[in-house]
């Protein structure tokens, strides 16, 4: 959960950093997904819910395909940050909701044997 939160903060700042930040498309990209990233990281600390691993790999996607669909390809710091960041969020959301639909599915099994186990 941390990490997400880590990348999110790396997402936001990122403008800055590597000195997109004079350009509107990259940069307020890059703002404004780090802040709903940031969100659904520190909402997720609090409660899971497979809806937020669900949207924020969304915005992963999102993250990779930006570039291109914004038009700053032309910038090679913009497109590197985002895209790589974007495939960390990626495979940071993946395996939340793969370890999530494998706890529902061994609770499953376990209420299902509960259940045999009973004679019903």
């Amino acid at each position: 959960m941390y990490l997400a939160q880590v990348l999110a903060a790396c997402l936001f700042v990122s403008p800055w950093v590597f000195g997109f930040a004079g350009e509107p498309m990259p940069a307020w990209n890059a703002w404004i997904v780090g802040i709903a990233l940031g969100v659904l990281a520190v909402a997720a600390l609090s409660a899971f819910a497979d809806w937020k691993e669900w949207v924020s790999l969304v915005l992963g996607l999102w993250l990779v395909a930006a570039p291109w669909v914004l038009e700053f390809v032309v910038n090679e710091n913009a497109v590197w940050i985002q895209v790589g960041l974007g495939v960390l969020r990626c495979r940071i959301g993946s395996g939340s909701i793969e370890l999530a639909s494998s706890a529902t599915r061994a609770c499953a099994n376990a209420a299902l044997y509960w259940y045999k186990a009973q004679g019903c």
